[in-house]
């Protein structure tokens, strides 16, 4: 469904920057309840990814010749953001962030734009994987920090709820989920 979504949405709209939100949290459940049914493991949801991560990668826009010199090989920017709070304001770093990290880690794609939430809270082992994984010099994941960004929204009267929720969209901007049009 993700993938048809994140389809139909660069379609539809202008086809750069376009946010699939707070992935792991969105899909955490998903995952929970299929793996205690024994309908997927830790594997076939990690190929699961990195089979989505080679779909987004084919999606790229079409410009006129002027635009095809400037952008020449340039990705629509598709961002995605694992880790980070819960509306309540605690660690909601889970299951799915780490299938992330690994299926980043094997297909080193340049899109989706994966990018990192931390906070006070974010275990030391989510760390450690995503400290591996920008050694290897890909450029990614940014990280963004929780403790900063979150108290900067709530200056510019963001919601502490929207706060929370904030994801990441376009090159890697901290937006309010579904609140603002950066």
């Amino acid at each position: 469904v993700v993938w048809f979504v994140q389809l139909l949405t660069q379609l539809e709209g202008d086809g750069t920057g376009v946010s699939v939100e707070r992935f792991a949290a969105l899909l955490n459940p998903y995952y929970k309840t299929d793996s205690d049914k024994g309908v997927i493991d830790y594997a076939g949801a990690q190929m699961l990814i990195e089979c989505l991560w080679c779909k987004m990668y084919e999606i790229m826009k079409c410009y006129d010749i002027g635009g095809a010199t400037f952008f020449a090989g340039y990705n629509v920017g598709q961002t995605l953001a694992i880790g980070g709070v819960d509306a309540n304001g605690k660690d909601d770093t889970n299951t799915v962030s780490f299938i992330v990290m690994d299926a980043e880690h094997n297909v080193r794609l340049t899109q989706p734009n994966l990018q990192v939430r931390v906070n006070k809270n974010t275990p030391d082992d989510f760390l450690l994987r995503v400290c591996d994984h920008i050694r290897l010099g890909t450029g990614k994941p940014p990280i963004f920090n929780d403790e900063c960004i979150i108290p900067g929204m709530l200056n510019r009267g963001v919601s502490l709820k929207d706060a929370r929720a904030y994801t990441t969209i376009g090159c890697g901007e901290p937006s309010p989920k579904g609140k603002a049009y950066n």
